[in-house]
C-alpha cells in the first residue's frame, strides 16, 4: 500500500482555494462551479447527512469528532443530537468558514491540526467518523491518524469511515486524491488495534438516484428523500456496473 501518495500542500492549497471560491458546502461535495454540479450537490448533501445519521446513532451523551470537517457541514447536522461535537482540519480557509456558518450551534468547536499527535486529549470522544476525506491522506500518514484515533478515543467507543473504494483494485486519480479497496482500511485498522464491526455500501457512482435527480429542475424535500431512499434500496444492484462506492467501515476500540 505505500505506493499512494498524497502530496499533503497541494491538498491544503486545493481545499483553501475552494473554500475561497464557492464558501459554502458547494466547496466539500463537487466542486465544479457550474450550475448543473451545484444542483447535484444538493442531493448529495442531503444523502450523505442522511447516512450519518442513520449509521452514527448519535446521542445526547456523545462527543463526536468530524475529522476532517471542511466548512462544517455535518458537524452543524448532527450538533442538536449530541453533547458535544469537535471539528478537526487542516485547511485554515475551510475553519474559517465554518466558524462562519455554524456560529448558531454552541456545542460545536474547530480546531486546526497539520500534524499528529492530535490536539485532544486521551479518550476524548465517544465517537469519531469521517466523510470523503480520507482519499486524500497518504498510506503513511494514515498509519498515525489510525493511532491517534485509538488514543483519542473512549473505551469501546466507534470509528465510521464513509469513504470513496473500489472493490477490485486501489485507484490513483491524481496526487490528492485516492480511492482505496475496503481490505486496505481494515488492515490499517486492525494494525491500529480496532476491531471490524461492519461495511455497507451507502452511495454509488453511477447513481440511479443522482441520475434522476440531475432531471429534475426542483428542490423538493419530498422528493429528495424519496430518492436517498432510492439510493439506499438500489446501491448494490448490477454490482458490476459500479464504478466506486462511499461505504461506511465501522470500527470498534477493543
Amino acid at each position: 500500500m505505500d505506493h499512494l501518495k498524497v502530496d499533503v500542500n497541494k491538498v491544503v492549497n486545493e481545499f483553501d482555494n475552494r473554500a475561497e471560491n464557492l464558501r459554502d458546502e458547494n466547496a466539500v461535495l463537487d466542486a465544479r462551479d457550474n450550475p448543473k454540479v451545484a444542483h447535484q450537490n444538493v442531493f448529495r448533501n442531503y444523502h450523505t447527512k442522511k447516512t450519518v445519521i442513520k449509521y452514527l446513532k448519535p446521542t445526547l451523551t456523545d462527543v463526536v469528532l468530524d475529522f476532517g470537517c471542511g466548512v462544517g457541514r455535518l458537524s452543524n447536522h448532527i450538533a442538536p443530537l449530541v453533547k458535544k461535537v469537535f471539528g478537526a482540519d487542516k485547511s485554515t480557509k475551510m475553519l474559517k468558514i465554518a466558524s462562519e456558518i455554524n456560529s448558531s450551534n454552541k456545542n460545536v468547536s474547530y480546531q486546526h491540526f497539520n500534524s499528529y499527535p492530535l490536539p485532544f486529549e486521551n479518550k476524548s470522544f465517544s465517537k469519531i467518523f469521517t466523510y470523503w476525506v480520507l482519499q486524500h491522506v497518504d498510506n503513511n500518514e494514515l498509519k498515525d491518524t489510525f493511532r491517534d484515533f485509538y488514543r483519542i478515543l473512549q473505551d469501546n467507543g466507534m470509528v465510521y469511515l464513509f469513504e470513496q473504494v473500489r472493490s477490485n483494485k486501489s485507484v490513483v486519480l491524481d496526487n490528492i486524491h485516492h480511492q482505496r479497496k475496503r481490505e486496505e482500511y481494515h488492515e490499517l485498522m486492525k494494525d491500529a488495534g480496532f476491531r471490524f464491526i461492519n461495511a455497507e455500501r451507502v452511495f454509488r457512482y453511477p447513481s440511479y438516484s443522482l441520475s434522476i435527480w440531475s432531471k429534475y429542475s426542483g428542490t423538493s424535500k419530498f422528493i429528495l428523500a424519496l430518492l436517498s431512499r432510492l439510493e439506499l434500496i438500489t446501491v448494490n444492484r448490477k454490482p458490476d456496473h459500479i464504478i466506486y462506492s462511499t461505504d461506511v467501515l465501522i470500527y470498534k476500540k477493543i
